[in-house]
């Protein structure tokens, strides 16, 4: 992680160090953009928020790619990071035009989330990620396909392009990393995908499943097996530094314990260029990046509409949102762990 950290990142962080401190404000500078760069998706899984919320089907406002350009020189201006996320991001044509246009703006950290079903069909994005990450709860096929509600021959497709993409980190000089959504179906084949990672030199993170309100799966919340998952993760994060994740985070996910939750480190943008405010999961306001300008101005506006941002203490345990805080909280405790 040391060595993806930049200047601009180092100087939001620091700013944002002091701010909480001195005054515990909650607007703070971004260390990371989140983009929804589509919802269109090929997969259909039975615990993703967006497909339970037919948003997959529903959502068509996307950005033409002129209009990513200039919403990427926007954000930009205000953070080097960025994440490209969705939906799947490639089912987008334009998707390798989009990363050459993040290298051409010097973004410092370029991710990029995927199911890996179409990759063998866009193996030259990773001529353009510091980091790709993709989706995967089991390794059994036939199982696997039944909860994403998909062909088990893409599933088969999926897994071997996650092979083959592990064999290019060292060449193409990116890293790969598996997110695995832990809910009661899928934690009995943790280890299968928890071994898979780790025989291909490929970094595991994990988190709860999240519903449509943003709060964690009701039947994970004093699940046994859960816990004794997470448990053997903290043991093996001392020795694997595969295993991504500071113990603070586990615990946190685990026991699901209160914690100080900080969404602007990490804002996320909407397909159509929405800037959602307060966060994701509450999207009370949603205002536009390009008519605003810059982010400042938009999230400027938001506050005026939407209000201070409300004190969740237990709400989503997205890894997104967690980490950061906890970054931001106590950076002795979690920085080291990475570095």
């Amino acid at each position: 992680m040391a060595e993806r950290l930049s200047f601009p990142f180092i100087k939001n962080y620091i700013y944002d160090l002091f701010k909480i401190r001195l005054n515990n404000n909650a607007i703070l500078k971004p260390l990371m953009f989140g983009y929804y760069i589509t919802f269109k998706c090929n997969f259909h899984c039975s615990y993703c928020t967006y497909a339970n919320e037919n948003i997959i089907n529903n959502f068509n406002e996307e950005l033409e790619t002129e209009e990513i350009f200039n919403l990427l020189k926007i954000i930009r201006k205000s953070c080097p990071n960025l994440y490209i996320t969705g939906g799947e991001p490639l089912l987008r044509e334009d998707i390798i035009e989009v990363l050459k246009e993040c290298k051409k703006l010097k973004f410092k950290m370029v991710s990029l989330i995927s199911n890996m079903s179409v990759f063998h069909k866009n193996m030259g994005i990773l001529d353009y990620l510091d980091n790709l990450s993709v989706s995967l709860d089991m390794i059994e096929s036939n199982k696997y396909s039944k909860i994403v509600n998909t062909p088990e021959n893409i599933i088969k497709k999926s897994i071997e392009n996650i092979t083959v993409c592990s064999k290019l980190q060292k060449e193409k000089n990116f890293t790969l990393t598996v997110n695995f959504v832990a809910n009661d179906q899928t934690i009995p084949h943790a280890k299968d995908v928890l071994n898979f990672c780790l025989k291909n030199s490929i970094r595991f993170t994990i988190g709860p499943e999240i519903q449509n309100n943003g709060r964690v799966n009701e039947k994970i919340k004093n699940n046994l097996q859960y816990k004794e998952l997470l448990k053997d993760v903290i043991k093996l994060r001392k020795s694997n530094k595969l295993i991504l994740g500071s113990k603070l985070y586990h615990k946190t996910i685990s026991d699901l314990l209160p914690f100080r939750c900080y969404p602007l480190l990490t804002p996320r943008i909407y397909p159509n260029g929405n800037f959602l405010y307060p966060c994701e999961p509450l999207k009370n306001i949603g205002v536009n990046m390009l008519k605003m300008g810059s982010y400042e101005k938009a999230l400027k506006k938001a506050i005026h509409e939407g209000g201070p941002i409300p004190k969740c203490k237990d709400r989503c345990y997205k890894n997104c949102y967690v980490e950061p805080s906890n970054f931001l909280r106590y950076p002795f405790k979690t920085f080291s762990e990475y570095l």
